[in-house]
């Protein structure tokens, strides 16, 4: 397909039947520096789709006065004026108006309003410096991060020509940049990732931010399928909520509950007992202080420890023998 052929979509200067100067690219208007790095974004995403972009950055080079095309070229400058007026308030559309050049168009705008907001950039730079996961899933921290970074690069992307250099420093200057972003989320994972966190680390060379992020992940869902299951087993069930019949001296029968010894509590991330300094489950859910459950290897073997709800339990048994016996 030859995009010399005015009538082919692949040239810039080819204008579609629903083309007109009343279009409306984008549904987002600018007023002011607060929103002109999201409206440029916007508005040149437009421009792309409609592939004329490169008229308006002079890579589809202005027509010389005799040339056949400048007619045409002439339609599609001012059509994309119109379409960038019709974009901006009526305060900044009307300081624009005696403009006849689109590249002059986009070029003033950029003057006025590219300046870039120091005080939200900060606020960004710190929010990503204090983002944790704290229990979070892996896949909400790391989408809040990775916004951070994209409003980041929204306010400090350059705002008109993009760098086509290909150099050693400028190579050596995006993968440093990407190595900080594969260090910040990393610091920011909980302390139960730290293993993975190091395997990362060894590799070589470093994985991109969103490689890492799949590991992670991964390793979240492996976790999660050792998770143990909500319902416990039978017997453990059975033997644990069986009452037992005690009798005193007047053969008179008691009934007293079990202490349940069973650990119902799932699996903790990032949480250590304090007696056996395992990760998981806290010191008042350990099999040492409450006892090893039937059916679990070491039960019996070794004696249970006393604790604040086994006294409680004792206390009340004692108290209604002794008032039963009085």
């Amino acid at each position: 397909m030859n995009i010399e052929d005015t009538n082919s979509s692949n040239n810039p200067l080819y204008l579609h039947q629903n083309d007109h100067p009343g279009l409306v690219l984008i549904s987002r208007k600018l007023t002011g520096s607060d929103n002109y790095g999201n409206w440029k974004r916007s508005m040149m995403i437009a421009l792309n789709a409609k592939n004329k972009l490169k008229i308006l950055t002079c890579e589809y080079r202005e027509p010389e006065k005799d040339s056949i095309l400048r007619p045409l070229w002439e339609r599609n400058n001012d059509m994309i004026i119109s379409w960038i007026l019709n974009t901006l308030t009526e305060e900044i559309s009307n300081s624009l108006n005696c403009v006849s050049s689109a590249k002059d168009v986009w070029l003033e705008l950029q003057e006025h309003y590219s300046q870039i907001d120091a005080h939200r950039v900060y606020q960004l730079a710190n929010d990503v410096a204090q983002l944790k996961q704290n229990n979070s899933s892996i896949e909400a921290y790391y989408h809040k991060l990775k916004g951070f970074w994209d409003e980041t690069d929204s306010l400090e992307a350059p705002y008109m020509y993009t760098c086509s250099c290909t150099c050693e420093n400028g190579k050596q200057n995006g993968e440093r940049e990407q190595r900080k972003r594969l260090f910040q989320f990393l610091m920011g994972l909980d302390d139960s990732y730290s293993n993975v966190r190091g395997q990362i680390l060894l590799i070589q060379p470093l994985p991109t931010t969103a490689k890492a992020y799949g590991m992670i992940k991964h390793e979240e869902k492996q976790r999660e399928g050792l998770l143990p299951k909500p319902n416990a087993p039978a017997v453990m069930s059975i033997t644990s909520n069986t009452p037992r019949s005690y009798a005193n001296n007047n053969h008179q029968k008691f009934t007293r509950p079990l202490v349940n010894t069973e650990r119902r509590s799932t699996f903790k991330t990032g949480i250590k007992c304090s007696t056996c300094f395992r990760e998981g489950h806290t010191s008042d859910e350990c099999y040492k202080n409450i006892g090893y459950p039937i059916g679990h290897p070491l039960h019996g073997k070794f004696p249970q420890k006393s604790n604040n709800k086994g006294r409680a339990i004792n206390s009340i048994f004692t108290d209604g023998v002794t008032s039963q016996a009085v």
